[in-house]
């Protein structure tokens, strides 16, 4: 069950176009690791023969049991897929957990950036730029020494197996 408020722009209905916003808060009494807490739906109608959908949403779900003593909960957002109608087709894309790490919701699935849209710039502590499969990722690293690679380096298609080698 739900206590949501719609807010819903001049001229907007089930049966016109428009768009709307919902808020919308999950009322339970016992609050389980994985509950929706509540959210915001932000959607609109194609034309008046149309019904409104929910084309994108933000949501807060609980990170672990509720008690006197915990309540921690992650941020979910979702988009509509490009070609879909329904609220069954809207997709959860990218989580900020209770810990504060932005995570994608499916694995090598999404990208920071595009070859016409980059990102200006990363900044990274020392250890921490890890490429590849999990488990067999090389890490790139940085110290005061300066720039490490844990594995071999290939430049110019000619494999360095030093693991110290000046370019």
């Amino acid at each position: 069950n739900s206590n949501m408020l719609q807010l819903t722009f001049p001229g907007t209905s089930s049966s016109t176009a428009g768009a709307f916003v919902n808020v919308y808060q999950d009322d339970s009494n016992a609050v389980a690791n994985g509950d929706r807490l509540g959210g915001f739906l932000i959607g609109g109608a194609l034309d008046n023969v149309h019904t409104l959908n929910n084309s994108a949403v933000v949501q807060a779900f609980a990170s672990e049991n509720w008690s006197s003593t915990a309540g921690g909960a992650d941020l979910v957002f979702g988009t509509q897929p490009n070609g879909t109608v329904t609220t069954a087709n809207r997709v959860n894309r990218w989580k900020i957990a209770n810990d504060g790490h932005l995570l994608p919701m499916a694995n090598n699935s999404y990208n920071i950036g595009s070859d016409t849209l980059r990102v200006a710039d990363l900044y990274l502590t020392g250890s921490s730029l890890h490429l590849g499969a999990s488990g067999a990722e090389a890490v790139v690293g940085y110290t005061a020494s300066g720039l490490s690679i844990d594995k071999n380096v290939l430049i110019g298609g000619t494999t360095s197996s030093s693991r110290t080698s000046n370019f």
